[in-house]
């Protein structure tokens, strides 16, 4: 494992645990620098992390306002954008 891949996973892993346990109301997160710096990681290496957590449902990136979290996506039974088989969905009623 390359290193830039091993700081790209000490940004997710802590961003998940994060997201996990933020209280009710809370949902805003810190800023790429303020991360980068907490983690001793570049920026573009958080923004990475955050990409793709955001791709997952788990964040929300807004110009100018922030990164918001969306920890009630793990309490989801279903995401249709996970859903390998959509048809096979619909036909369990799951």
């Amino acid at each position: 494992m390359k290193k830039s891949e091993r700081l790209w996973s000490k940004a997710y892993t802590y961003l998940r645990k994060r997201i996990q346990s933020l209280q009710a109301g809370e949902n805003r997160l810190e800023s790429e620098e303020e991360l980068a710096q907490r983690l001793s990681i570049s920026r573009a290496t958080v923004r990475e992390a955050t990409q793709v957590l955001a791709r997952e449902g788990y964040l929300t990136r807004w110009h100018g306002k922030g990164i918001f979290a969306h920890p009630s996506v793990d309490n989801l039974r279903h995401r249709m954008d996970l859903t390998t088989d959509f048809l096979r969905l619909l036909d369990t009623g799951e």
